[in-house]
């Protein structure tokens, strides 16, 4: 679970650095893409990138009802894991409105690239690569990116999915990180 957090965690973050990028282009004025298009573009989808969080507490639920652990502390620690854990996938429990906008304005080649070169599922872990290097032989068209870039509907919805994907990131990855690893020196401190 803390490897799922932590990883899950850096994926937000690398969206939220992506969509900032991006959202920095745009107050440039869309900045014309004719040497470097492939960076914006998986920017773009990078930002897009949402993963849901469904956390199961069964063994957990049933180790307490049989009394375990007894350390007072331990479950007073798990319990505020859980809170976070809970926080986190109310906030992502639906898919943001930028990911399905942006992905029907980027051309499916581009997006076959894109998933050709920048991702890969590693133990079922979403892995973004960041940088991501250019395929050999991509042809973009700088109009095509330039116009993702003025949609009114893509600045305004990139702008809230970028504030709550640095949010949920920087949870994940630091303070319920911190907690998770908390709770484990406790327990190999604890008394069998």
């Amino acid at each position: 679970n803390m490897l799922d957090v932590q990883s899950k965690g850096d994926a937000f973050t690398i969206g939220a650095a992506s969509g900032r990028r991006v959202l920095g282009a745009i107050d440039r004025g869309g900045v014309p893409c004719s040497d470097d298009c492939w960076s914006l573009v998986v920017d773009l989808m990078h930002a897009s990138q949402w993963q849901q969080i469904m956390s199961s507490w069964s063994i957990y639920e049933e180790l307490r009802r049989a009394g375990l652990p007894s350390d007072r502390r331990i479950i007073e620690l798990v319990e505020k894991y859980r809170t976070y854990s809970h926080q986190v996938s109310l906030v992502l429990s639906t898919q943001p409105p930028y990911r399905t906008l942006v992905r029907g304005l980027i051309p499916i080649e581009l997006q076959d690239a894109y998933w050709d070169h920048c991702y890969r599922l590693d133990d079922a872990i979403e892995v973004y690569l960041s940088p991501c290097p250019p395929p050999e032989d991509l042809s973009i068209d700088p109009g095509t990116i330039e116009g993702i870039l003025a949609d009114p509907e893509i600045v305004r919805t990139l702008r809230e999915w970028t504030s709550i994907a640095r949010v949920v990131g920087q949870t994940m990855t630091e303070p319920q990180k911190a907690l998770g690893q908390d709770i484990l020196n406790r327990i190999d401190g604890a008394d069998p």
